[in-house]
């Protein structure tokens, strides 16, 4: 009984941890976001100006829309499957469990082999 008590505040331990990291982790995120939204509209205006010598400047605007949501898309995509490659809690718990049980059945219980 201590063995799975000890197990479930070691796990209660695992989980908190990875809370604590992806909530630090997006805070960063959201700040570099904030920086990052701003900075890009800076440099869109500049890509504009810079266009704007060889194209009519409604060009200009238009070059820079079409990358700017090309980027966008090649992000979201990559965003979106580095998402679905995120190990769910209860996967983690489930594949703990699963070592554990293993290991009981191993290690603990008389085997054949082990009479």
């Amino acid at each position: 009984m201590e063995l799975a008590s000890a197990e479930v505040v070691a796990l209660g331990d695992d989980l908190r941890a990875s809370a604590t990291q992806l909530r630090k982790g997006s805070v960063l995120l959201l700040v570099a976001a904030f920086f990052g939204f701003w900075t890009i509209g800076a440099l869109a205006y500049a890509a504009v100006e810079i266009l704007a010598f060889w194209l009519p400047r409604w060009g200009a605007v238009l070059a820079c829309l079409g990358g700017l949501a090309l980027l966008t898309l090649i992000f979201a995509l990559l965003g979106r499957s580095r998402l679905k490659r995120l190990e769910s809690p209860m996967k983690t718990v489930s594949k703990r469990i699963e070592s554990h049980r293993v290991w009981v059945q191993d290690e603990l219980l008389p085997g054949p082999d082990r009479e």
